[in-house]
């Protein structure tokens, strides 16, 4: 609906709301919204429509490294929910990235949960990065390099639980194995 909008602006010449429309379905991570975006004659313009141009760009991109240096660069720059929209984008296809996409992307959305001062519908996405008593207590032993049946001593439970811990957390954080695991850092939160 936003992109028929926008097109149906920028046939009135009304780019200024062609940009915000596509903005908002840029944001809401529309394929077709950022295509278009990368297309617009207003694109390369200085300011927002630069902005807009480049969210687009990182969210279509292959270049997994660039996209997550785009996303550093609003975080940076105080545009967190450009850089978190990137962040979601790259983290909703976590499977196919690198340990050290993931662990990237992992850290810097730890850091914005420590500095949000309100809730955030974006942040909300990552929820999956929040570790329960049972996976952090594993993930401790995990970097003091325990062997499964230390943890399960420690912890009181049987050592299948701790595999079966350790196996939930490397597939909902797409990892390949332990060390992959322990490389996210995901205990500085």
């Amino acid at each position: 609906m936003l992109v028929r909008l926008a097109i149906q602006a920028a046939e009135e010449d009304e780019w200024i709301q062609e940009q915000q429309l596509l903005l908002l379905a840029t944001l809401g991570m529309s394929a077709d919204a950022a295509g278009r975006v990368l297309e617009a004659p207003w694109g390369h313009q200085p300011g927002r429509p630069s902005m807009i141009f480049m969210l687009a760009e990182a969210l279509t991109t292959t270049d997994d490294h660039a996209a997550l240096e785009t996303a550093e660069v609003f975080i940076g720059a105080k545009s967190q929910h450009f850089g978190l929209v990137i962040l979601s984008a790259l983290w909703a296809r976590r499977d196919e990235l690198s340990a050290e996409i993931r662990a990237r992307i992992a850290k810097t959305v730890m850091a914005q949960r420590h500095e949000a001062t309100e809730p955030s519908w974006i942040l909300n996405t990552f929820d999956d990065l929040t570790l329960c008593a049972r996976e952090r207590s594993v993930l401790e032993g995990l970097h003091r390099g325990d062997s499964t049946r230390v943890i399960a001593r420690a912890l009181n439970i049987s050592p299948r639980t701790v595999e079966a811990t350790v196996s939930a957390m490397l597939h909902r954080f797409g990892c390949a194995n332990r060390v992959e695991l322990i490389s996210l850092d995901l205990l500085a939160s």
